[in-house]
């Protein structure tokens, strides 16, 4: 794995590693987000995200061949229809797992060009004009650690025995850590929070677009592709 980044980080091994395809279109000289909403039934469900997934060590040579895999299973998007524009940089979630995070335009006419599979509910673009100050809200919440689990049956299963190591009492149950900023964007009745807004904040912030596809962007109205159309 080429990733020389990751391979500095003390004791990376214990992170697990993604990929994701920040993905772009452009239609009528407008470009646009292309999102993803998750099926109901699937880890995270219902939830709004760019397509990505977990490195695979079997299949992936690098974080970037993880997000073509990814992008090819989710959207049915082959690696000739995806122009890479950026490497974005990578992202440390507090839940132990690095996300690579890869700026690339699909280029395809038309959304119906997208064949997503079934943990995709639908699809849709809103324009990136819109990723502003304006629709950008900021939140936080409170890490908690956790020594012990309640399993299925209801016993409390010790999963760190801080008593037994004579550490201060402190430790023997659930402990707070920092407070977390979480970015939100709240726009067209559609919530884009989390990893999904760090990734598109880095990219507006920066004006990478601007810089790299030199293209107008204008706002227009959202389009969408649902499931059962």
């Amino acid at each position: 794995m080429d990733d020389n980044f990751i391979n500095k980080i003390i004791g990376f091994e214990k992170y697990k590693l993604f990929a994701v395809l920040i993905s772009i279109v452009e239609f009528e000289g407008i470009d646009y987000f292309l999102f993803q909403k998750r099926a109901k039934n699937i880890r995270q469900g219902g939830e709004i995200s760019f397509p990505g997934g977990e490195f695979d060590e079997n299949m992936d040579n690098d974080l970037k061949e993880t997000a073509f895999r990814e992008t090819f299973e989710e959207m049915g998007v082959s690696k000739d229809k995806i122009e890479i524009i950026k490497d974005v940089g990578y992202l440390i979630s507090p839940s132990s797992i690095i996300i690579k995070g890869i700026l690339g335009k699909i280029k395809i006419k038309s959304l119906d060009e997208i064949n997503y599979n079934n943990e995709v509910e639908e699809i849709f673009i809103i324009p990136i004009s819109k990723f502003n100050e304006k629709n950008l809200k900021h939140y936080f919440v409170n890490v908690e650690f956790n020594p012990h689990e309640i399993e299925k049956n209801g016993d409390k299963k010790i999963l760190f025995n801080a008593k037994e190591l004579k550490l201060p009492n402190r430790y023997h149950k659930s402990w707070r850590g920092n407070k977390v900023p979480i970015k939100s964007y709240e726009i067209d009745d559609r919530i884009i929070w989390g990893i999904t807004a760090d990734l598109i904040y880095e990219v507006v912030s920066k004006e990478w677009l601007k810089k790299n596809t030199k293209k107008k962007i204008e706002t227009t109205g959202l389009t969408q592709i649902k499931a059962d159309e």
